[in-house]
């Protein structure tokens, strides 16, 4: 099965009637429907698992060559396993969530995170998105010279625009 995984932020002011007015019905850059979006595919899926209240372990080597540890709490967790035994994870702090949304046919499962409005946030490795208070800036950002999640990301980029990121982190994974 394919499973494909997108990321709207909702954008409160936008105005469908200014759009059937100005744009034929649709979102221009002066009205945009969505402050970011972000679509991501992963063939070959054997199980989707919902974990609603999971943690986010993050893994990182500090300038001692010590291997530490930071739990995130309170993350929405889409756990992907793949047929060849792989895990493919997509994870959002709960509070970012203003709705989620599944659909699931005979060959794709398509899942939805719509963001809240007008809440900043931190992606780490395309499909994770942090709250940054739930984030340990100081320690991570000072102290540790790498930060792994548990898995790799194996998804592809099918779609992306207008992110508004506080801080986007791509690190050895």
């Amino acid at each position: 099965m394919k499973l494909e995984v997108s990321y709207k932020q909702i954008n409160s002011e936008f105005s469908q009637q200014y759009a059937d007015n100005y744009n034929d019905g649709f979102e221009s850059p002066k009205n945009p429907k969505y402050h970011h979006e972000a679509k991501y595919g992963i063939d070959d899926v054997k199980t989707i698992s919902q974990i609603k209240d999971a943690k986010l372990e993050i893994s990182g080597i500090d300038s001692s060559n010590v291997v530490q540890t930071i739990l995130i709490d309170n993350v929405f967790h889409l756990k992907c396993e793949l047929t060849n035994g792989d895990f493919e994870d997509f994870l959002v702090s709960n509070e970012l969530i203003e709705k989620i949304h599944f659909t699931q046919s005979k060959n794709i499962a398509r899942f939805y995170f719509y963001l809240k409005d007008k809440e900043d946030f931190i992606l780490i490795n395309k499909t994770t998105y942090i709250k940054p208070e739930n984030y340990p800036f100081e320690k991570i950002n000072k102290e540790w010279i790498k930060l792994s999640l548990p898995n790799k990301v194996k998804s592809k980029d099918l779609f992306s625009k207008r992110q508004i990121i506080v801080q986007n982190l791509n690190h050895d994974n």
